[in-house]
């Protein structure tokens, strides 16, 4: 079975443009209010559209002239739309734990992580429905987890949403030398599977896990965040694609960073 790589180049085609060409119905949007979240990060990217960051408001949106006390931090929300970026991009992963030091240096990661958010480039997005809304799924998409058929991202439900007081994360080279810096906190727990059934793939599981680990207040008493987690999708194929020569299967499994998704000039988010 094949371990992939999240730090391959980004496949440009898109399974909205593909559906466009076959069917007129129209789609159903996974955001309840307006909201909305393409694919590898690369240290470069051609034809890139750069669009502007914005930062995701924490404060009281009933007193916006209010200010956030920078010592006490709202608690963590974990609904809404998410970039995902790997562990594994060195262009990351080096700003994060410079060499020759312990400490984690999230503000300056997150600060990277915004120039390629600019640039539309990502591992990965990802949709968290609020507990509130029954019509909304959450939904996973990443242009490295493709049917091999349709050369297409398969939309990947995340469900059973847990919450924990304290969450650990799989054990990883990059935290392995951080040593204990770096405590247990709250967050969520999931499990991940295909939304829609392919004739191809006989099973597809996984995990998924997300906790906030850096937050800062700016101005304005908005806070921004960045979140660390944990993806996994087994996919087994069936005879009809080992047949067609793709092998049994695929085995993803990543340590990521997360960022809430950048809004357009409208104020609705750019997500999925």
């Amino acid at each position: 079975m094949a371990q992939t790589d999240a730090t391959q180049p980004r496949n440009k085609r898109s399974k909205q443009a593909k559906s466009a060409t076959t069917s007129s119905s129209p789609t159903k949007s996974r955001t309840p209010n307006p909201a909305t979240t393409q694919p590898v990060a690369t240290e470069s990217s051609p034809n890139i559209q750069v669009l502007s960051v914005s930062i995701f408001c924490l404060s009281n949106p009933e007193h916006p002239e209010s200010q956030a006390d920078p010592k006490h931090p709202p608690p963590p929300n974990y609904n809404g739309n998410f970039d995902l970026y790997a562990m594994e991009l060195p262009f990351l992963s080096k700003v994060y734990l410079p060499k020759g030091t312990s400490t984690p240096q999230y503000e300056e990661l997150y600060k990277k992580i915004l120039t390629y958010q600019a640039k539309d480039d990502n591992t990965a997005q990802f949709y968290l429905a609020s507990p509130a809304d029954a019509d909304a799924g959450s939904i996973f998409q990443s242009q490295t987890v493709m049917d091999p058929m349709e050369e297409l991202p398969f939309d990947i439900a995340i469900q059973s949403v847990k919450h924990h007081p304290s969450l650990s994360l799989p054990s990883n080279k990059l935290f392995s030398a951080m040593s204990d810096s770096i405590p247990d906190g709250p967050g969520i727990s999931a499990l991940t599977a295909l939304e829609d059934s392919h004739c191809g793939i006989q099973s597809a599981a996984g995990l998924f896990k997300l906790k906030r680990v850096w937050t800062k207040a700016v101005s304005g008493g908005d806070f921004v965040e960045l979140f660390e987690g944990y993806f996994s999708f087994k996919v087994s194929h069936s005879g009809l694609y080992r047949r067609k020569g793709h092998g049994t299967g695929e085995n993803h499994q990543w340590m990521f960073w997360a960022v809430r998704a950048r809004k357009g000039n409208d104020g609705k988010e750019m997500g999925l």
